[in-house]
């Protein structure tokens, strides 16, 4: 077997395959990062939440407790 006789890539057609490659890796990786960014969002926000509902558990006082809940209502009218 001759392997002057085997078809071999160009090195411009390796290129050109691995800089394809490279762009379709970017693009999963981008797509990535902005799932991961959505993730990190929705973690904070049910934090938060969770510290709220925390502390809503602890106020004793009911004058207060229909304040915060007052608060709170307002804070999220038009939000649902």
């Amino acid at each position: 077997m001759n392997l002057a006789s085997e078809k071999q890539p160009l090195a411009s057609e390796i290129i050109a395959d691995q800089q394809k490659e490279i762009e379709s890796l970017k693009a999963e990786l981008q797509d990535k990062q902005e799932n991961l960014d959505i993730c990190a969002g929705l973690a904070d926000r049910y934090m938060y939440r969770q510290r709220i509902v925390e502390c809503t558990m602890k106020l004793k006082d009911e004058k207060l407790l229909k304040c915060a809940y007052t608060y709170m209502k307002k804070l999220t009218e038009g939000e649902e």
